[in-house]
């Protein structure tokens, strides 16, 4: 049913550990079967890097350095209260609609890839921390 549905659809979206999509016969998503479609991969550190880490909001806020701007100066990083993987769905959607816009003039569709280290060290450009 999955595969049936992928062949007539605009948009694909995943999320799950490294290489599931690809080796799975049932769930294989490509460019030959639906040309126009728009598929988009969401994972933590995206899928050529650490293909079989799987990472949560928390560790990947740590390792980014993002958690280090929130909390106090003389204790411990503290995990904001805005999670980090709120911000990779809004890229994602904006990924999938750029690649909608460039599907209408090119007239194939394309694979996006959004990782939550990459929008959780972006995020950390947008605060300024008292020194």
């Amino acid at each position: 049913m999955a595969r049936e549905l992928i062949l007539k659809a605009d948009v694909v979206v995943e999320n799950f550990s490294g290489g599931v999509m690809k080796n799975s016969a049932r769930l294989r998503v490509g460019g030959a079967a639906n040309p126009r479609l728009v598929y988009c991969s969401i994972s933590a550190y995206g899928r050529k890097a650490r293909m079989l880490c799987v990472r949560f909001d928390p560790i990947t806020q740590a390792e980014s350095g993002f958690m280090s701007l929130n909390g106090f100066a003389d204790g411990q990083p503290v995990r904001t209260g805005r999670r980090s993987s709120i911000w990779r769905r809004h890229v994602g959607l904006q990924c999938i609609l750029m690649a909608l816009l460039a599907r209408d003039r090119l007239g194939r569709g394309q694979h996006v890839e959004v990782a939550l280290i990459d929008i959780a060290v972006a995020m950390t450009a947008f605060t300024v921390r008292r020194i």
